[in-house]
């Protein structure tokens, strides 16, 4: 990870207790970030601040996307035990699952704490991932007090900014599109917006590649939704054909027939035949049974 003025070329690396980071957040007033690791959740001030380790069994359970509040909070979404959205205080502390009705029994990614430190928006899925919105709810007291209302059904995560009076931003179809949040009916507004086309997104990780500050800079990566397609090759890497449909593939597993391949799509697994574009669909196996 590097750090970089938007009005500079100069890049200073950050050096993490260990290399591999997933998810990172900046504080309110931009002097320091969070990010997680293998060894857990980090706090660090910038540009060279000691490396606090404020949640160790973070970086274990698969985070997917965190913010930090003004509230002197983190809220941080897990997709691996125990899956939910976690508050995990500023100054360190275990993390504590939010209840939040009708949606516990599903994944949650990329929570964006609004200026105000209590509302915030999420996006949440189906664990089957047939179910995809964007929600907001109010958190008060360590406990969810209002909502989650869903604002739209999406299928990666937005990002809210106070600028224009309050806009919703996300990705629908590759374009990067604007609407008007009303946080106290818990609601969308008026027609979207179309702000920015061909904008990059990750339906593994429900991501969208781009950011907006407070002020409404906005900032992001061109291009689409990053999909894979599967292609066979002869051993002089010659193309012979493709299977499936396009998908945001895992790891693959190559059967000892060579006719069959196990690929971790989504929240589920496909059995793809070599011979026809159709799949065989596999629930109920764990990511750690798919790896294996």
């Amino acid at each position: 990870m590097f750090l970089r003025r938007m009005d500079s070329l100069e890049e200073i690396s950050l050096n993490f207790l260990r290399p591999t980071s997933t998810s990172e957040a900046w504080s309110p007033d931009g002097s320091a970030i969070a990010f997680t690791t293998l060894s857990g959740l980090i706090r660090m001030r910038l540009p060279s601040g000691p490396q606090v380790n404020i949640w160790p069994d973070a970086g274990k359970l698969a985070p997917r996307g965190m913010s930090w509040g003004t509230s002197g909070f983190l809220l941080l979404a897990l997709k691996g035990s125990g899956p939910g959205l976690y508050m995990v205080p500023v100054a360190g502390g275990v993390g504590i699952r939010l209840n939040l009705p009708g949606l516990n029994d599903g994944y949650f990614y990329e929570p964006d704490i609004l200026p105000n430190g209590e509302d915030f928006v999420f996006l949440w899925t189906s664990r089957e991932g047939s179910e995809a919105g964007l929600y907001l709810a109010t958190l008060k007291g360590g406990k969810v007090v209002r909502g989650p209302f869903l604002l739209r059904k999406n299928l990666t995560a937005g990002r809210y900014t106070p600028s224009a009076g309050g806009r919703l931003l996300y990705v629908e179809g590759n374009n990067l599109y604007a609407q008007k949040l009303n946080v106290v009916k818990g609601m969308l507004q008026g027609e979207p917006e179309l702000v920015v086309e061909q904008v990059s997104s990750e339906l593994g990780t429900r991501r969208a590649f781009f950011s907006v500050s407070r002020g409404g800079v906005l900032t992001w990566k061109p291009g689409t939704v990053e999909l894979a397609q599967l292609t066979w090759f002869d051993r002089q890497g010659k193309t012979i054909g493709i299977t499936g449909p396009q998908c945001d593939a895992g790891t693959i597993r190559l059967a000892p027939d060579e006719k069959h391949v196990l690929v971790p799509f989504g929240d589920t697994t496909g059995l793809f035949d070599s011979n026809r574009s159709s799949y065989t669909r596999i629930d109920g196996l764990t990511a750690s049974a798919r790896a294996g």
